[in-house]
C-alpha cells in the first residue's frame, strides 16, 4: 500500500474511532440497570425484569448476556488478503452494511443447524458462557464450517471479498457503501450459488410478502417512520426474526431486540485482525472469540434512519404458515404494520393514459 493510501486509511481509522468514542446516542450494558421494569426482547425471547427480586433480576440479566453473546458478531477487519483486483486489505469505513448483512445471514445458519438459542439445551456441570455450546445438537465442526464461510478471503463464500465484488453487478465499486437493497440482492445471489447452504432467500421490496412468489424461506425489507416504532419492536417478537440491518445514514447497525423504547444492537464499526485461513479441523474455539460480543449496546428508536432490512428465517412449509400466522396476529394489534401478507400481487392496469384523468388526480 503506498503512502497516500496508507494515510487515507489511518485517517479513516482515527475518524471511525472518534465517532465510536463520541457516539452519545448509544449506551452499553450498564443500561440494563436503568428502567429496570422494562422487559428485554431478544429475537422473540423475553427476559422479564418487572417485579423481580434483586437476585432474580441479576439472574435474568446474566441469562440475557449469555444469549446475546451466542449470536455472531461480524465487524470491520484489517490485514486480510487483498480483494481481487484491488489494494483493499480492510473494509474500514465502508463495510458496515456488508458486515450487518453477514450477521443477518449467519444467524439464519445458526438457527437452521442449532435451533434458536431459546430452544431446550443440555445443562452441563461446567460453566459455559455460550448457550450454543450447551445445546444437544451443537457440533463444533458445523459451527466452524459456518463461520469459515464468512472469513475474510477471496475463497470464503460469504466473505467481504465476494460480497464487495458482486456489488459491481449493482453499480457498486469495491469500497463503496452498500444500501439495504444492494446487500439483499448480493446475498440472494450468493445463497443461490451455494448448494451447501440449504437456504432459499426471498426479497420483498415494498413491505408486502406475496405468498405466490415465495419459495420456502424469506428475508424481507421494510421502511421506518415514527408511527412504525411499535411495528419495528413487534418484528423482534416474531420467533422467525433473525435481526434487522441498517438504521443509520450511510452506515449500518445490526438490531436484535429491544428494551422499552431502545433497540439492542451489534456494531460492526470495530476493527479486528483478520483470522488466518486454515483447515477446518485445525480451528479451536478461541480462534472465534472475536466473532461474539458480550457487551450489548442500546440506541433510541428515535435515532433510526428509515432504511432497514428485516430478516426472517423459516425451516419448511409448515413453519412458513406459522410465520404468516404470527405476522397476521401481530398486525391485528398494530395501527401501522410495516410488513403485510397477501396471496398475490394486484393486477395493475397497463398502458394507462394519464391525460384521461382530471388535473386533480
Amino acid at each position: 500500500m503506498n503512502r497516500i493510501a496508507q494515510a487515507i486509511m489511518e485517517s479513516l481509522y482515527n475518524f471511525t474511532r472518534d465517532q465510536i468514542k463520541n457516539d452519545n446516542s448509544a449506551t452499553t450494558v450498564e443500561n440494563l440497570n436503568q428502567n429496570s421494569d422494562d422487559s428485554i426482547v431478544l429475537l422473540a425471547k423475553k427476559f422479564e425484569m418487572k417485579n423481580q427480586t434483586e437476585d432474580l433480576t441479576e439472574t435474568v440479566k446474566s441469562n440475557f448476556i449469555k444469549n446475546f453473546k451466542s449470536l455472531p458478531w461480524l465487524t470491520y477487519r484489517s490485514n486480510f488478503p487483498k480483494i481481487v483486483g484491488t489494494e483493499f486489505t480492510t473494509d474500514l469505513g465502508w463495510g458496515c452494511m456488508l458486515r450487518t448483512g453477514q450477521m443477518l445471514l449467519c444467524n439464519c445458519f445458526f438457527f437452521k443447524y442449532f435451533g434458536k438459542f431459546c430452544d431446550q439445551y443440555e445443562s452441563k456441570d461446567v460453566e459455559v458462557d455460550n448457550i450454543f455450546l450447551e445445546k444437544k445438537n451443537f457440533k463444533f465442526e458445523t459451527y466452524t464450517k459456518i463461520l469459515s464461510w464468512f472469513l475474510d478471503s477471496n475463497t470464503s463464500h460469504y466473505s467481504i471479498h465476494r460480497i464487495s465484488l458482486l456489488g459491481n453487478q449493482h453499480e457498486k465499486r469495491v469500497g463503496e457503501w452498500f444500501g439495504p437493497s444492494t446487500i439483499s440482492l448480493v446475498l440472494k445471489s450468493l445463497v443461490e450459488s451455494h448448494k451447501e447452504s440449504g437456504l432459499s432467500l426471498h426479497i420483498s421490496t415494498d413491505g408486502v410478502i406475496y405468498k405466490d412468489e415465495l419459495p420456502k424461506e424469506d428475508t424481507s425489507q421494510g421502511v421506518l417512520n415514527k408511527i412504525y416504532f411499535d411495528s419495528v419492536k413487534a418484528c423482534f417478537e416474531i420467533p422467525h426474526c433473525v435481526g434487522v440491518a441498517g438504521g443509520r445514514p450511510n452506515s449500518s447497525l445490526f438490531f436484535l431486540g429491544y428494551k422499552g423504547e431502545e433497540l439492542i444492537f451489534l456494531d460492526p464499526h470495530f476493527v479486528r485482525p483478520s483470522i488466518n485461513i486454515k483447515e477446518l479441523s485445525n480451528y479451536k474455539l478461541e480462534d472465534f472469540e472475536t466473532y461474539h460480543c458480550e457487551k450489548p449496546k442500546f440506541t433510541s428508536l428515535k435515532t433510526l434512519d428509515p432504511s432497514l432490512v428485516l430478516g426472517f428465517f423459516v425451516k419448511d412449509l409448515s413453519d412458513l404458515h406459522q410465520f404468516f400466522d404470527f405476522v397476521e396476529k401481530k398486525n391485528s394489534q398494530l395501527s401501522y404494520p410495516i410488513l403485510t401478507i397477501e396471496k398475490c400481487k394486484p393486477k395493475y392496469l397497463d398502458n394507462v393514459d394519464f391525460a384521461d384523468f382530471d388535473d386533480d388526480f
